[in-house]
């Protein structure tokens, strides 16, 4: 079982992948900004974090930044419906360690939480 750290303004994605994560074992942990997602990364220890790249007062770039700053080194799983090239580029020289357009394929989730986020 690996604690996974959902960051995501949406009530309706972190529920669905709150069930997803948890039919298959993992503990999940929820946060809706960067502040509380810094805080619950260095409290609580998750071994992966999944994120959208828009959070309320900064973004998913500025928490990317930050788990780096602060050495994250498990996968950081981006969740986004924003399919520019930019935005890949930037997530990825930010710490991404996987891309997923949204609406994410369960399957494919479960694969980079479980697998260790391998580049796509």
């Amino acid at each position: 079982m690996s604690r996974i750290l959902v960051v995501d303004v949406s009530p309706y994605f972190r529920a669905r992948t709150r069930a997803l994560l948890e039919s298959r074992a993992h503990e999940v942990l929820e946060a809706i900004d960067v502040r509380t997602a810094v805080q619950c990364v260095f409290r609580e220890a998750p071994d992966a974090v999944v994120l959208d790249l828009i959070v309320p007062e900064q973004d998913g770039l500025d928490l990317l930044r930050e788990l780096r700053r602060r050495g994250f080194v498990g996968p950081r799983i981006v969740v986004t419906a924003d399919r520019q090239p930019m935005t890949r580029h930037l997530a990825l020289a930010h710490g991404a360690t996987a891309l997923l357009p949204e609406p994410v394929d369960a399957e494919t989730l479960l694969e980079h939480v479980e697998e260790g986020g391998v580049l796509v």
